[in-house]
């Protein structure tokens, strides 16, 4: 909502035609053992006090917010204005308690910063069942137990107070000292690339404050909230930013708690608390989220509707697709982060699939078919499907119908039974014409809001959801997938062009130019143009002889002789002492005539006669082998990867791969289940010592790896501090509870779903970078040891690269040593020919995953373990 006034129709006394949310509704937990229609029996609901979103500290109390004590010291005036980069070198203040929290004292103090884990939002009015939270991570030590360390992790997560711009991720860089100075790979030919990531060129030169609005009584909808509070704008002033519970200005209030009066078309007198949290310079972590709301209302501006985070041209965008009954809306994904160098924008082009019909049309084509199970077909066919709520622009996911409540039922909203009729009439000016319609029913993402009470699922009208997406049997139908895919599937010249066009509209509208100025920031009108470099061309070890062929694709070359599986040794060393000279020479003669026929490529060693002692061989050793020379070395490479079925609710499925030979020709494999939504792995201790003592079966001249690389995939940027201190602790003990053994460790966390994009200009033209693109510069964090790798070569649509962060590393290896080897595992796979996205260990935990989670739905037998069954 724009700091500055609406027009005329949206003035005061008027509440506006769409709103935010609803009501949300206090349930009670279900019953063991009762179902779910039986729990949302009852009709009436009572409402709790909606949390606001950011809550940053507790509301004061009605005393306080009246009295509060006002703070006369104004900002010390400086000589000068500082620059952008004393801005960003600057440290942010030490964190302490909110301003309402202490005695008043005659200076400015600096306000506690808002944990960013307690966003929350109003909801759709709820009902009286607490479910389970959908994506959440529990870690049990055991069956039908909580992990008591993970409890005390994610408390002290949410307790963990940011410092700096550097610290806005979790700072895995920090521990490993020989990347701390350069994280960057020198191999490769150097290309110059295009991004999608647009610089921030201005930072404002002043203090942000943030305030924490409260509504009395609350105010559901979102729009009405900002309505209401844009009647102040004198006192607000001409630069402000609310998002509907928190309030960013560019000037300090004269009280630390100020109270206003405004008025609903109703005639119903609010009360509204502005409560000062929090002091922010622009170098402060939460200044970003800041920017970020900046610029969606840049979005909102230029006519683009946001729909769950994202924004679309829903108006005049759309492709409508008739014969299909559905609309191919394009839009844009955002987001403002601190790179290495600079803030930027990351921007890239979206779609999303709006369907003409709604859940009720879809409830009513199911009942008209006379099929007695028709409840279960049509709870089958929306479970687990995203759903467009047009009256308040969100997005819902459907978890479960009921039957048992309609339009008609009520609940209780600040101390009265109000029903859902009644409800969305006054809150949205929405009409309700089907009075026998059920009631959908949408979980929480959280099982508790910040103020710790148990956060109950929202319920919706179907007449009033739009279906999105596809459902099942919609991806079934070749035709509708391939209209999809041929309009969604931009080539990377359309899509560059794309994502121009946005920017060239920012600089281009004078409303969104004038606010920027206002903010005192600015975007670069160009995206940023970086150095990568190109991976050599990987062999492919065909026959008898080694050629190079294209990466993504080597089915035609298969065919051309059986395969088999030398390896050719180009660089190696014959290390003799002087009176075995002869006899070192003979060796060498019969091993070229011997690995010539079994078809393995041997070049001329390095000869190295030397004194017959010890330390004579040591010294050959240390001064001849370099990273080049190929000896074969004792390293176990595992993939770990969970599969997690959203849709119906089961338990969650971890995935666990372990090489047990160097030519990673045979691995090891496991699963377990985990409560549905789990993540992280509780098991993988176990996992990692059977694999080891599978290892020791395999390798009897070395029975641990000396090198252990771990990949990680399915770990989200939220998610990556518990990774670092609850699954990388478990692999610790467990290697280090081997007495003697030293071992080098390397795990890598794997990310798929990325924003970023990259283009190679050729001829004129923007197209998809070669394979083996690696970017370890510019776009990358500057807290984590990252990298991006483009493995495969993309004929059709733009090519999406793969991000890696090393989180743990104790070896000695550079960047390009980690790079290549990643790079070379993506032509591990043995399920296809060619390279795929990730590396090998990835996709096999991947696949096993899957394939219990989807089908088997139970652990596996143990005898299949060392077997690749699930490809």
């Amino acid at each position: 909502m724009s700091g500055r006034a609406r027009k005329n129709r949206m003035a005061r006394g008027r509440l506006p035609q769409k709103a935010q949310s609803g009501a949300p509704v206090e349930g009670e937990q279900p019953g063991n053992g009762s179902s779910r229609g039986q729990q949302r029996q009852r009709q009436g609901r009572q409402a709790p006090e909606p949390a606001a979103a950011l809550e940053v500290a507790p509301a004061p109390a009605s005393t306080q917010a009246r009295g509060g004590a006002e703070i006369s010291a104004q900002p010390s005036a400086t000589a000068r204005a500082p620059t952008c980069a004393e801005i960003l070198t600057r440290p942010a203040g030490r964190a302490r308690a909110p301003a309402w929290a202490r005695a008043a004292v005659p200076i400015r103090p600096p306000l506690a910063p808002a944990p960013a884990s307690e966003l929350v939002r109003h909801e759709e009015p709820r009902g009286a069942e607490g479910g389970a939270e959908v994506g959440a991570s529990t870690f049990p030590e055991e069956e039908g137990q909580v992990s008591a360390r993970l409890r005390e992790l994610t408390q002290r997560k949410k307790q963990r107070g940011k410092q700096n711009i550097h610290d806005i991720g979790v700072n895995t860089r920090q521990n490993l000292r020989h990347f701390i100075e350069c994280k960057r790979g020198t191999s490769g030919t150097v290309v110059q690339l295009k991004t999608n990531h647009f610089r921030l060129t201005a930072l404002p030169q002043w203090a942000l404050y943030q305030y924490h609005v409260n509504f009395n009584p609350q105010m559901d909808s979102k729009r009405l909230r900002s309505v209401l509070l844009d009647v102040h704008k004198q006192l607000l002033g001409k630069c402000y930013s609310f998002d509907g519970a928190i309030l960013f200005l560019c000037h300090r209030l004269r009280n630390k708690v100020t109270e206003v009066f405004s008025q609903t078309h109703s005639g119903e007198n609010v009360r509204i608390t502005i409560t000062l949290t929090n002091e922010l310079l622009p170098n402060s972590p939460t200044c970003l989220q800041f920017y970020n709301i900046i610029f969606k209302r840049f979005l909102n501006t230029m006519n683009l509707v946001q729909i769950g985070r994202n924004f679309y041209d829903i108006c005049n965008g759309a492709e409508d697709m008739r014969d299909l009954r559905f609309n191919i809306c394009p839009g844009f994904i955002t987001s403002i982060l601190q790179y290495e160098n600079d803030i930027m924008l990351c921007t890239d082009v979206s779609h999303k699939v709006v369907r003409k019909d709604t859940v009720l049309d879809l409830i009513n084509d199911f009942q008209r078919s006379g099929r007695h199970t028709a409840r279960e077909d049509i709870l089958k066919e929306i479970r687990g499907q995203i759903v467009y709520t047009k009256h308040n622009n969100r997005t819902y996911r459907v978890d479960d119908i009921d039957w048992e409540q309609n339009p008609r039922s009520t609940f209780e909203k600040d101390g009265s039974d109000i029903s859902f009729l009644n409800y969305y009439r006054q809150q949205y000016r929405a009409a309700i014409t089907d009075l026998e319609q059920p009631v959908l029913v949408s979980l929480p993402k959280r099982k508790k809001g910040p103020d710790g009470r148990l956060k109950s699922p929202a319920l919706l009208m179907p007449e009033l959801c739009n279906l999105t997406g596809l459902t099942r049997s919609m991806r079934m139908n070749d035709r509708v997938t391939k209209n999809i895919a041929n309009r969604t599937r931009l080539s990377p010249e359309k899509r560059y062009s794309e994502l121009q066009k946005l920017v060239d509209n920012i600089h281009r509208n004078t409303d969104v130019q004038r606010e920027l100025q206002e903010w005192g920031l600015d975007f670069d009108k160009q995206s940023l143009s970086l150095t990568a470099r190109v991976l050599p061309v990987q062999k492919l070890n065909e026959d008898r002889r080694a050629m190079s062929i294209c990466c993504t694709d080597w089915s035609k070359e298969i065919k051309r002789g059986q395969l088999s599986y030398p390896k050719p040794l180009n660089n190696w060393l014959l290390v003799f002492n002087y009176e075995n000279e002869r006899l070192a020479q003979i060796l060498w003669e019969k091993l070229n005539i011997t690995t010539r026929a079994l078809g393995i490529n041997l070049r001329p060693p390095l000869q190295c006669p030397v004194e017959d002692k010890i330390e004579e061989y040591l010294k050959v050793l240390e001064k001849n082998i370099t990273p080049q020379t190929q000896i074969l070395t004792d390293a176990m490479f595992v993939g770990i990867d969970c599969y997690h079925d959203t849709a119906s609710g089961c338990e969650s499925v971890a995935g666990f791969v372990a090489s047990l030979d160097t030519s990673l020709t045979k691995w090891y494999s496991w699963c377990f289940l985990q409560k549905p939504g789990q993540e992280f792995l509780d098991g993988l201790m176990s996992c990692l010592e059977t694999a080891l003592g599978a290892w020791k079966k395999n390798n009897k001249q070395c029975p641990l790896p000396k090198f252990i690389f771990v990949y990680r995939d399915g770990v989200g940027d939220g998610q990556l501090q518990t990774m670092v201190d609850y699954e990388v602790p478990q692999i610790l003990r467990c290697l280090n509870s081997h007495p003697n053994y030293s071992y080098k460790l390397v795990v890598i966390v794997v990310k798929k779903r990325l924003n970023a994009r990259f283009f190679v200009e050729k001829n004129g033209r923007l197209e998809n970078p070669s394979a083996g693109t690696v970017i370890d510069v510019e776009v990358t964090r500057p807290e984590w040891y990252d990298f991006f790798i483009i493995s495969q070569s993309v004929r059709v649509g733009t090519v999406m690269p793969t991000h890696y962060n090393v989180i743990f590393d104790n070896t000695d290896l550079t960047p390009d040593q980690i790079q290549c080897l990643t790079y070379k595992l993506c032509y591990m796979y043995y399920n296809w020919t060619g390279v795929i996205r990730v590396p090998a260990p990835c996709q096999y935990a991947h696949k096993l995953a899957f394939l219990v989670g989807q089908s088997i739905r139970k652990n596996p037998h143990k005898a299949l373990s060392d077997s690749l069954y699930y490809l």
